[in-house]
């Protein structure tokens, strides 16, 4: 029940989630709809527009050239008005030059009263150029507009006209033009238009299609004089080369400073407007050139919009506050360059103040409102928190201040919780690090999520250098052997099975493989705690004890029963013994319990006792074990000698126990010894070993009993006559070269005799055995 109300929970806590997600959302959108159909931000887009267009930098068409009336040619030919006979001249020089059409930007409306006839010689000159384009004024007011013509004799020999009125938008800057006015307002072309159709009659149903009255974005090449112009006292005093007029389109107007109509454009740089002739000059090249700028549609705008801001707000349900501030940066700055992209490079303007708007106020709203959730569901967390039970001392942080917000207290309060978290967790992992036996916690699928480091060390001997988190269980038990191969491992719901507990591994060590479940606060079994305890010594413990026991009720007792026969067999006179012959009996047995004694207890000590490590010469200890035994040696008939190529052989060992394994090895030696023959004694070294070999001359060992040789209470090679051991010698040999690290073995046996190989290492360290 608990598990169900903790799941309801949090399914209501992403439901709440998602609810406020959409309810956001929609506002948002709602929002950035209004914007778009409402034009609030249509000054925002115009700045922009006119800051992405700034940048634009593109070769003028060769066929557009300007000649400015500028400061150069008022000094050179007086102040302005000029006679209208110098514009003749001018005419005439380009005619002579080939220029394919003239456009003045100068207005001509009156005939000029001081010198009537300059208008004549003007006439003349444009009808000898014969494309001569002139412009007119349309003013409208309350009533129908009024057109300004040239004079009559201008008009007359004109070959076309057109408007040159410059539309000013926000801000006072000349964004667009006029290309065709509507009829109620004069219905003339724009200057630029009639002189395209001058000089292309072809180019004339590109505008048939264009509803008169409409607005031309001008696409401009570059900022104020970028397009190439020329001094007008240049052209007309001929030191401009024809070729530079010839095939033209040539608009003359006035550039000089305070006189020319100059405008401000979104090229416009350091506050320099551009003159009124350029801003005509760039809509003929562009227009001349195919180019436009085209803005998307209502709809198109709307659809955009809608989608980017969408975009934004997938991307911030699902992502964190960090990435998604990082995404919604890039939304924007996305949006803002594929607006640039579609303007300079395609020709459309894509207003993006909306959808940047848009993108940028969903991440704060956004952010607001996922804090809000988070502070909810900490709230709730951290009274949960604050009334369970955890018995462990934490460290006491120092309270907010009491003038602090909000977030300073939910901070100090999560900081104290994180605290007793991590206490708990250190609690945990210093409880288990603590524990001798290896411990693994695994989830139900096995997967090892938490071990200590007896865990670690463990599996290391067994080639697992990795964390062991990595592994699943039944993998690394079949690592080490515990597990057979293809052996399952039932990780059950209540208890973990395998076919026996008690498993030995590939060291042959008894492994106890347990398994405790832990679980959630609603009794859930979340996975298990499962260890592996090393009862090897527990078991050889108990096998030596049964050993003990067989010592004492068969061994032992043997010897002393056939001492109580021989005594019960005194006491009645008709089957007693001579005197003599029962004291060798009683003597031989008690010798035998006495050498079982002495062997069991010899035995025992050098598997228990700490070793008594010293450095001393190896080479003197055999020969002080040969003097031991000398007198077992000369009782039959046999010769000791120790060979060796050193002088001193240094060695890091308990003398005390290496001494009596020697005897234990020699005495052996010479038990099965023939008379009259030699027990040597070999000393090899190595680099970093020493190895002693005892050499006798008897019979050999049976090969069956080779391997069984050095366990306790065996005895091999009886001969008659000769003393038979108690089984413990070689044993004993066996446990003393362990304890040092070495080892002991039967080196070579046969009818010639046996060779005992006893290797150790020259700095031995105390091995203990389990």
């Amino acid at each position: 029940m608990k598990r169900l109300t903790g799941l309801w929970r949090a399914l209501g806590q992403t439901h709440r989630t998602t609810a406020e997600w959409l309810a956001l959302s929609l506002a948002v959108l709602t929002c950035v709809v209004v914007l778009v159909l409402t034009g609030s931000l249509r000054r925002a887009d115009t700045l922009l527009y006119d800051q992405i267009l700034s940048t634009r930098l593109e070769p003028v068409p060769y066929d557009v050239v300007l000649i400015g009336i500028d400061d150069a040619s008022i000094r050179a030919l007086g102040q302005w008005p000029w006679r209208r006979a110098l514009h003749a001249a001018l005419l005439d020089r380009l005619t002579d030059a080939g220029a394919r059409a003239v456009v003045f930007d100068l207005v001509l409306a009156e005939e000029s009263s001081a010198f009537p006839d300059d208008d004549t010689l003007l006439a003349d000159a444009m009808r000898r150029n014969g494309a001569t384009v002139l412009p007119v004024l349309v003013e409208g007011g309350s009533g129908a507009p009024v057109t300004y013509y040239p004079s009559a004799r201008l008009r007359d020999a004109a070959r076309s006209f057109g408007h040159i009125e410059a539309v000013i938008g926000d801000g006072g800057v000349v964004r667009e033009a006029v290309l065709q006015q509507a009829i109620e307002n004069g219905g003339w072309d724009h200057i630029a238009v009639a002189a395209l159709r001058l000089v292309d009659p072809a180019w004339l149903p590109a505008l048939q299609n264009v509803p008169r009255g409409s607005r031309y974005l001008i696409p401009f090449f570059g900022p104020p004089g970028h397009i190439p112009a020329f001094s007008y006292v240049d052209v007309l005093q001929g030191r401009v080369a024809p070729e530079h007029l010839e095939g033209r389109i040539v608009l003359i107007g006035a550039m000089a400073s305070g006189m020319a109509d100059a405008v401000n454009t979104p090229m416009t740089r350091d506050h320099k407007p551009m003159a009124g002739v350029e801003l005509i000059a760039s809509i003929v090249a562009a227009l001349k050139a195919g180019m436009h700028i085209t803005p998307i549609s209502m709809a198109q705008h709307v659809v955009l919009t809608l989608l980017f801001v969408a975009g934004a707000l997938i991307a911030l349900r699902f992502l964190t506050p960090r990435h998604g501030l990082m995404v919604t940066c890039a939304i924007a700055a996305g949006i803002l360059g594929l607006s640039a992209f579609l303007l300079l490079r395609v020709g459309i303007w894509m207003p993006p103040a909306s959808a940047v708007l848009g993108v940028l106020v969903a991440y704060p709203l956004w952010s607001w409102r996922r804090q809000e959730a988070a502070l909810r569901y900490l709230d709730h967390q951290l009274r949960n928190l604050s009334q369970s039970t955890i018995p462990l001392p934490v460290l006491r942080l120092f309270p907010a201040s009491a003038d602090a917000d909000l977030f300073d207290h939910r901070g100090y309060q999560l900081a104290a919780a994180i605290r007793q978290l991590q206490s708990v967790s250190r609690f945990v992992s210093d409880g288990l690090n603590s524990l001798p036996d290896a411990t693994m916690v695994v989830d139900l699928h096995g997967r090892v999520l938490m071990n200590n480091d007896a865990a670690q060390r463990y599996f290391a001997r067994f080639g697992v250098r990795a964390k062991l988190n990595i592994f699943v269980l039944g993998n690394l038990l079949r690592l080490a052997g515990v597990l057979g191969d293809g052996e399952p491992l039932d990780l059950g719901a209540q208890r973990l099975r395998v076919d026996r507990q008690e498993r030995m591994d590939r060291e042959g060590m008894v492994q106890l493989l347990r398994a405790t479940p832990f679980r959630a606060t609603d009794q859930s079994v979340l996975g298990w705690i499962v260890s592996l305890t090393d009862i090897t010594s527990i078991r050889r413990a108990e096998e030596e004890r049964e050993e003990a026991v067989r010592f004492l009720t068969h061994d032992i007792r043997s010897p002393q029963a056939s001492i109580m026969a021989l005594v019960e067999l005194r006491r009645q006179r008709h089957l007693a013994l001579n005197e003599t012959e029962l004291l060798d009996r009683i003597e031989r047995h008690a010798q035998e319990t006495m050498a079982l004694a002495d062997g069991f207890v010899q035995l025992a000590r050098a598997k228990s006792i700490d070793l008594q490590l010293e450095w001393f010469d190896l080479r003197s200890l055999l020969i002080d074990a040969a003097d031991d035994v000398w007198a077992l040696a000369s009782a039959g008939d046999v010769n000791i000698e120790v060979q060796s190529r050193d002088d001193e052989v240094l060695i890091h060992a308990d003398r005390s126990l290496m001494t009596r394994a020697v005897v234990n090895l020699l005495n052996n030696a010479i038990k099965y010894s023939p008379r009259a023959t030699i027990v040597c004694i070999r000393l090899l070294t190595g680099e970093s070993t020493v190895t002693i070999q005892i050499v006798d001359h008897g019979p050999g060992i049976p090969p069956a009993e080779v391997p069984t040789i050095f366990d306790a209470f065996r005895r091999a090679r009886h001969q008659p006559g000769k003393l038979s051991g108690v089984g413990l010698g070689l044993a004993f040999v066996q446990v003393v070269a362990e304890r040092h690290g070495g080892d002991v073995a039967v080196l070579e046996t046969g009818a010639s005799g046996t060779t005992m190989q006893l290797q150790l290492p020259r700095c031995a360290k105390d091995v203990q055995l389990d």
